[in-house]
């Protein structure tokens, strides 16, 4: 009977050391956050501004994306976009610019590209539900996979490294969509802007039943809360 007691508190001693040596949903986003630079600084963010190249079905051209804090946003963030020939640009005014459904699948895509992990600040006061699928490998990287369902019922998933924390790869969900495509985008090459890291090469993978989309995005310059030119963007398509 001893050997049998002895036994059972090995056993519970087994499952609490696992236990403990797991990392809960809110401890991985912390350690993520902390990674990126730490919350108050996330949290100071009002303006991102990101200059550099898009490559998309073999056409690679200049673009500079924009986003400002905007309070009466749901979102937080308002933008707008415009191309041309040469380049693709987000931009901010608040009046609608006339060709920017020449652009609506590419921007599809590129909604998140300034931060796509500030979802996951104070995730639970913004609504949105988070669940820890579990450990995953992505290109030998091994990650925690999270999924966060956000109020419109799309989902977000994220593969955040178990080693330094960063995010390896995301993918959005949409519910509208009834065939829901397949699309992954993958984060490299991790450098600092105003003490917070951001990805300043991205791939963006995207899959519509036999039909496979890539773009890739690389970012020379990233700034926060610089002064915001509203006309850093000519109209062209306007008359």
């Amino acid at each position: 009977m001893k050997n049998l007691v002895l036994f059972g508190i090995f056993v519970l001693l087994l499952v609490a050391v696992q236990f403990a040596g797991g990392q809960t949903i809110d401890e991985i986003i912390e350690k993520h956050i902390r990674a990126k630079g730490g919350l108050d600084k996330i949290a100071a963010i009002q303006d991102i501004y990101m200059e550099g190249l898009i490559t998309w079905m073999g056409i690679t051209a200049c673009i500079r994306i924009s986003k400002k804090q905007n309070d009466l946003n749901p979102s937080g963030f308002n933008m707008q976009w415009l191309i041309t020939e040469s380049e693709v640009n987000y931009l901010i005014p608040e009046k609608s610019l006339k060709d920017t459904v020449l652009v609506g699948e590419i921007m599809a895509e590129l909604q998140d590209v300034p931060d796509i992990s500030a979802h996951l600040t104070n995730y639970a006061g913004k609504g949105y539900t988070a669940v820890l699928i579990g450990k995953e490998t992505v290109d030998d990287t091994t990650c925690y996979h999270i999924q966060l369902n956000m109020k419109d019922k799309n989902e977000i998933h994220y593969w955040i490294s178990a080693s330094g924390f960063l995010l390896e790869q995301s993918s959005i969900i949409n519910s509208n969509i009834k065939a829901k495509e397949k699309n992954y985008t993958r984060y490299h090459n991790y450098k600092a802007a105003d003490g917070i890291l951001f990805a300043h090469s991205l791939d963006i993978q995207k899959k519509e039943g036999n039909q496979n989309y890539t773009c890739e995005l690389f970012f020379n310059t990233i700034l926060i809360n610089q002064p915001f030119d509203s006309n850093f963007v000519k109209p062209v398509y306007q008359t």
